[in-house]
Formats: structure tokens, sequence, C-alpha cells
């Protein structure tokens, strides 16, 4: 009897035959397969490996790098999506009940902080049967992404999509997987690249063009640290009348060896006939402007600007405000990433388990804001809807509208519990 995994490759191979029409079968363009091409991919693998290392070291070390990272990942995915399909409202259905079931509203920060770390993410898809015959996404586990490997030719393309991807943990020459490779197929790996180049195997992470920078930083601080320590303390100078007898030097040593050998002392009086001369300390400690230009250099690889995480000297409240206008724009494009590399394979992936053909569904990905409303800002809502009412405005689009500023409310929803319920239809700025 087939196991799951084949009765899944089964349905989806007769399902995709039925939807898409049949081309005559021609061998895809094929790169030669030389000792030099197979060093060349196993030389970018290796810099790959590196450079994910040292981005991983970074995010653990350095604070920056990791609140960077954190905060990036929370102000894109903490808002929460909706998906809408206002033609199928079944296949909207069984997206929201995919969305609950995988709990993504909660795991799409983790999801989209360790991408950003390490370049790629690589999420098994579970399967399981709902009724005989027929499956839905049971779970999604992320796999290690050094330990992953993505089977594409040349071309970045799959010459069998059954051995997609491949996990081992041992270092590979060339391009063939060791005999101990545990393979997946294409359904079964959602690959998310960040800032893929395209016919290159695997993403890039955030600060990967940034460590050379980073190490620089590192450096630097370490020096000024080491430096300040060594050459900051006050120092004496303890001067004695020419021709004073060693012996009687090294009797004021130890007579006075407390207050000499501690570094720490507050103040100390000294008693005798030699003389004291104060020697200050490195005048020049304050000077970090080398340091501060690495330090920029490397935040250029981050998209939340220096000013919000605490780097903010020598800015005008114009300057902020248009920084984080500049940050803000940036979010949408970010959502947008995640919704086409996380979101879309997976809800397409289970709509052909319901017998849906994701071509023919008009779905939209809609991103909520993440900032929690005040009452002015329900009230102005308000406000804006009644107009939008009066105008004429259809109550879909006055809904789509509204929904990206109420964050965790369907108002599709309000409303048609209003009307269950039997009262008058509300207005929909009576809804929010």
């Amino acid at each position: 009897m087939p196991n799951l995994i084949d009765r899944v490759r089964t349905f989806l191979d007769r399902f995709r035959s039925s939807h898409v029409a049949a081309v005559p079968a021609s061998a895809p363009a094929q790169r030669p397969k030389t000792v030099d091409a197979a060093r060349q991919r196993f030389a970018a693998d290796r810099r790959r490996a590196d450079v994910v290392k040292r981005c991983r070291e970074m995010y653990t070390t350095d604070t920056r790098a990791q609140e960077i990272i954190q905060t990036l990942a929370r102000d894109v995915a903490q808002g929460g999506f909706n998906v809408s399909c206002p033609q199928d409202p079944e296949a909207e259905a069984i997206a929201a009940d995919l969305v609950r079931r995988l709990a993504l509203g909660s795991r799409l920060d983790d999801f989209v902080r360790l991408s950003l770390r390490d370049g790629d993410t690589f999420l098994e898809v579970s399967v399981a049967e709902r009724t005989p015959g027929a499956f839905q996404i049971a779970t999604v586990t992320r796999k290690p992404a050094l330990q992953m490997h993505r089977a594409s030719n040349a071309f970045d393309a799959f010459d069998d999509p059954e051995h997609a991807y491949w996990w081992g943990d041992t270092p590979v020459w060339g391009e063939t997987a060791p005999a101990n490779a545990l393979w997946f197929a294409a359904w079964q790996i959602v690959h998310a690249r960040w800032n893929h180049d395209e016919g290159q195997r695997y993403g890039t992470p955030l600060f990967g063009a940034a460590t050379a920078a980073w190490k620089r930083v590192v450096e630097g601080e370490r020096d000024i640290a080491i430096r300040r320590k060594a050459r900051a303390g006050i120092k004496t100078h303890h001067k004695f009348p020419p021709g004073t007898d060693p012996t009687d030097i090294q009797r004021y040593r130890e007579e006075n060896k407390t207050a000499l050998d501690d570094p720490y002392a507050a103040a100390a009086d000294y008693f005798g006939t030699n003389e004291i001369e104060i020697l200050q300390g490195d005048a020049h400690l304050a000077e970090i402007d080398d340091v501060l230009h690495h330090i920029r250099t490397w935040w250029l690889a981050s998209p939340v600007p220096m000013s919000l995480l605490g780097y903010g000297q020598d800015l005008n409240r114009d300057v902020l405000a248009k920084q984080k206008e500049q940050y803000d724009e940036t979010i949408p494009v970010l959502q947008q990433w995640v919704s086409d590399q996380l979101v879309r394979p997976l809800l397409e992936l289970e709509w052909m388990f319901y017998g849906y053909w994701p071509a023919h569904l008009d779905y939209e990905i809609q991103w909520r804001r993440k900032q929690t409303l005040t009452p002015e800002d329900l009230a102005k809502l308000t406000d804006a809807a009644l107009r939008l009412r009066a105008l004429q405005w259809p109550e879909a689009v006055v809904i789509e509208l509204l929904q990206a500023f109420v964050p965790n409310v369907d108002l599709s929803v309000v409303l048609r519990a209003a009307r269950q319920d039997g009262a008058a239809t509300p207005d929909v700025g009576e809804a929010v």
C-alpha cells in the first residue's frame, strides 16, 4: 500500500494535469557540467556557509544586530494579515482555517527573523488526511538552513521535482548528494530566500554584505576599551634627590606598597623628601570618529534607521521624521516579500488539496496595521466611513479601505453577524 507522501504526490499530479494543458515536453537548456563548474559551485556554497556563520555570530553577540533584526521582523509581521477572496467565501474560509491551524499570526515573526539572519528559510510541509483520499496541511516546521540543500540546476530550476531538496549534515563536493541524504519533493518544502539574485540557489542574510564592516567595528571598540583601561588612569612620578640610596627607594616603595599598587585608590598621602609629579591620562580617549564611521557603514545594510535604536545624536526633529517616514514606506515592501515567499505557497497548496486551482482564484493578502487604534483614531475612521457611504461608495470598497486600520477585526464578519441577528444593516461607520 503506498504511503501518505506517495498518495499526496499522486493526488497533486492528477490535479495539476486536469488544470494545465498538456504541452510537448522539451529538454531544458543545460550548461555543461565540468569539473571547474562543480568547483565554483562548491566554493560558492562554502562562502555562503561562512557568511551565514558570521551573521549568526553577529546576531548572537551584538545587541545592535539582534535588535535591528527583531525590530524589523516584529514590524513586518506583528500586525498580522487577512486573506480576502470576495468571489469565493468557501476558499476564504479554507485560508482562514489554515492560518489558524498553523498559527501563522504568531509564527511569522520567527520565520521572518530567521530569514533575515540566515538568508534562507526552509519550511517542511506535513500533510494529513482530513477524509479518505482528501488532504490538508497539518503543520509546518523549519529545517536547519545550512543543512538543507536545493537540488536545482544552473538556472535554478528543478530537473526532478520529486527530488528537489535534500537534508544532510556533512559537506558535499560537487553536485552529488550523499547516500544517506533525506530527499524532499518540491511541494514538501517552502523555500523563502531573502535578497535573492536570479539564478542563484540561495538568498543572502540581511547583514551578509556588512560582515567586513562589523569586524572593523568589533576590533575598533575592543581597541578603545583596552586603550581606556591601560591609559585612562592618572599616574604619579616619584622623584628622589640625586644620589638617593637605592635601599631608601626600595624601603619607600615597601612602606607605600598598598597605595602604589592599588589602581582604585581614591587618594593617597605621601610623607617624605621626594617630589611627586602627577601624570594625566590619555587626553584623546573621546576621539572615536573612526569607529562611528565603521558603525554607520555597517548599519547601511539595515532598513531600520540608526536614530530609532539609540544612535540619534545630532539629529533634528525634521530629519528624524523623514527617516521614520522612509522606514514606514519600507514595511509594505517587506510584507509583500513575506506574502510571496511564505504565505502564498502554503495557501495555494492548501487550496489544491480542497480542489481549487489557485490561478482561478481572485484573492488578496491584506496586511493589518501594527499600531493599536486610539479612541480618537476610531472616531476619525467612523467619520471617514460615513462620508464615503454618503458619496455612494460600495460597501465592499469601504470595508477594504478601513480594514488595514483595524487590527484583529474582520469588518465583513461584523456586518454579516449583524445581518444574521436580524438587525437593520448598519452603516460601515457604525460597525467600526
